[in-house]
């Protein structure tokens, strides 16, 4: 990628210039484009036109893992990264991206693996300093299909202290925590999941991930 010549604020615009020759300049006007972090107009001018970049945004997420010791005494094993970012084009809509995956040996005397295929929503959860909640499908080795789930993860404590939780309702389960209104939505699946417990070893970090520079669209010739 070519390094950029210019930066600006949000709501700015870059007016450039390429010199071919003595007699010859060209005027370049950048389009205003922005992000939710309200850094990252980035442009290049060159002798083709001007190439916007969207770079330096910051997009808030959460990371990490370990071992969580449930109620009953057992153990379960989790991976999870989450992140979302604002649709810029809609009010209200974010762009979700991310991985769950779940490992709960002594489930039933077999053993259970739970991978999600999809994150529907990541989102702050009300009134828990730290607590984020995730949900979206996933499947799982003892069963056919998708299924719906809800993880919420709590973000309390340093590595090792115990402090950090979290909890994952799968399939029929989810309605024992969604509103009432979404259940309508919710086909009786046969199969439910749930199990809570601190994490006693990794740990989970609330993040703010930088996004490397990308092409936010095509050469805008000069003119």
């Amino acid at each position: 990628m070519p390094r950029v010549a210019a930066a600006l604020g949000l709501g700015g615009a870059l007016v450039g210039a390429t010199r071919h020759d003595a007699a010859a300049v060209k005027w370049v006007m950048c389009p205003v484009i922005s992000c939710a972090s309200g850094k990252c107009v980035v442009c290049n001018v060159n002798d083709n036109g001007c190439i916007c970049w969207r770079g330096g945004c910051a997009i808030p997420g959460i990371a990490g893992g370990g071992e969580a010791r449930t109620a009953e005494g057992g153990a379960v094993h989790l991976s999870l990264i989450a992140t979302r970012s604002e649709d810029t084009e809609r009010a209200g809509a974010f762009f979700v991206n991310g991985q769950v995956r779940w490992v709960d040996q002594a489930w039933e005397g077999v053993g259970l693996t739970l991978e999600s295929t999809m994150l529907v929503s990541y989102e702050p959860m009300a009134d828990i300093e730290g607590g984020r909640e995730a949900t979206g499908w996933l499947r799982t080795d003892q069963r056919d299909g998708d299924f719906p789930f809800v993880l919420r993860a709590v973000h309390a404590g340093s590595p090792g202290s115990g402090q950090d939780t979290v909890a994952l309702w799968v399939g029929d389960a989810v309605e024992d925590i969604v509103a009432e209104a979404l259940r309508e939505g919710l086909e009786p699946s046969g199969f439910r999941y749930h199990t809570e417990g601190p994490l006693v070893s990794g740990d989970l970090q609330l993040l703010n991930f930088s996004l490397p520079n990308w092409a936010e669209g095509p050469t805008i010739p000069t003119s």
